[in-house]
């Protein structure tokens, strides 16, 4: 695993600390927070409250999307999702990111990779959530071939093909959670 966030610890404590074998520094911001009274594994998660609260690394070229890989997340919202949330991603700017979402706007779970302007990847697939109940989710690359999961269900997938050019998405960004009311536990990235 490139990065592993088990978000466990003491409760309110704002350390989130990476388990991979390539282990980075993670900054809380805003609210993020570890919270006791919600877990799926260890007693603990992330707490993220939808007000400006996000975790962020260091860029690194370990976030650059190739090969075959999975980003997969135990989330659980407090409350519904609104303002297109984040559950993972990479910024540089508006013309060059990647991220996985939920989509408000078709009340979707969606995975999108934007690269010059371009939209290069996008699975969207209409899926409702429903509040105090935990999900896995996670998107799949097996080589061009991206998927879109939600509890080992295949929602939708992406043929594109695209596996060059993953370079222009690395510039100077985070990689991070932000802006919806949930909860997350055990992430893991590739």
């Amino acid at each position: 695993a490139k990065l592993a966030l088990h978000a466990d610890g003491t409760d309110a404590s704002t350390t989130f600390t990476d388990s991979s074998s390539s282990v980075k520094t993670v900054t809380a911001n805003g609210n993020a927070q570890i919270d006791t009274a919600q877990s799926k594994f260890g007693g603990a998660s992330g707490l993220f409250d939808g007000t400006g609260d996000y975790l962020t690394t260091a860029d690194h070229a370990d976030w650059i999307l190739g090969g075959t890989f999975t980003i997969d997340a135990w989330i659980r919202w407090n409350a519904a999702p609104s303002s297109y949330p984040w559950i993972v991603g990479q910024y540089v700017d508006s013309n060059n990111y990647w991220s996985l979402l939920y989509d408000t706007g078709t009340s979707g779970l969606a995975f999108q990779v934007i690269s010059g302007g371009s939209t290069i990847v996008n699975i969207n697939k209409s899926w409702a959530v429903s509040t105090a109940t935990w999900y896995h989710i996670a998107v799949v690359d097996n080589g061009g071939t991206w998927k879109l999961f939600v509890d080992g269900t295949q929602l939708s997938n992406d043929t594109s093909g695209w596996e060059q050019d993953k370079e222009s998405i690395r510039t100077r960004s985070n990689e991070g959670f932000q802006e919806s009311s949930y909860n997350l536990t055990d992430n893991t990235n590739w």
